[in-house]
């Protein structure tokens, strides 16, 4: 087998790996806090690892002192939204959000980020980012033929957080400068003990109803 060969075949068998990694991590809910940090240091082991391993290819340098780094960030969900990122912090009670640089040589997630403001009653679970002009029905996040624009007072979307034991849906201003609202603008009424942790957005069109 050549060497070509073999790489694809490990490369597989990586990836197969993976997958059957990831699907027993999502079994693993919040009262396994320690099983999912065990979990999750072992994924930012492979990431670095991996990362080294590039380096080596190319040879180019790689920073790293050690095959895992001191600390690794553990988010319930990570969200795309145009040229950002956005992570809910369970055990920190916040969302924080990166400003991607996708031409940047070293990379496109930068090292530093911004934060929501810490509020101890919500444990943030899942998330969801829809653009402003695609929730007033104008454009479509997913139809390439109706590509949404940001409006001109900059508020490009709205991320909406599962906020957890709030026993309420979160919502945060997204701007076109990829930075957002440390605080929500709006929430939905307190439904208690309901601990919602997933989000989905249904726009519907201009006079119809969800409720009969």
């Amino acid at each position: 087998m050549s060497s070509v060969a073999l790489l694809r075949e490990m490369f597989r068998y990586n990836a197969w790996a993976n997958a059957e990694f990831f699907a027993k991590l999502e079994l693993l809910g919040a009262d396994h806090g320690e099983a999912r940090h065990v979990a999750i240091r072992q994924l930012n082991h492979c990431l670095v690892v991996n990362r080294i391993f590039k380096a080596h290819l190319t040879g180019q340098p790689h920073g790293y002192a050690a095959d895992n780094t001191p600390e690794s960030v553990q988010y319930e969900d990570v969200v795309k939204f145009r040229q950002s990122l956005l992570g809910t912090q369970f055990f920190k009670n916040r969302v924080d959000y990166y400003r991607l640089k996708p031409d940047d040589p070293k990379g496109p997630l930068p090292k530093n980020h911004g934060e929501s403001e810490v509020d101890v009653r919500i444990t943030p679970v899942r998330a969801t980012a829809v653009s402003v002009l695609a929730i007033r029905g104008e454009c479509s996040d997913t139809d390439p033929a109706r590509p949404c624009d940001c409006p001109a007072d900059g508020k490009c979307g709205v991320l909406y957080v599962g906020a957890g034991s709030l026993d309420r849906v979160s919502a945060y201003a997204l701007f076109a400068n990829g930075k957002m609202g440390r605080t929500p603008f709006d929430m939905t009424d307190e439904q208690t003990g309901s601990f919602p942790n997933d989000v989905a957005v249904v726009v519907l069109p201009a006079g119809e109803s969800c409720i009969e």
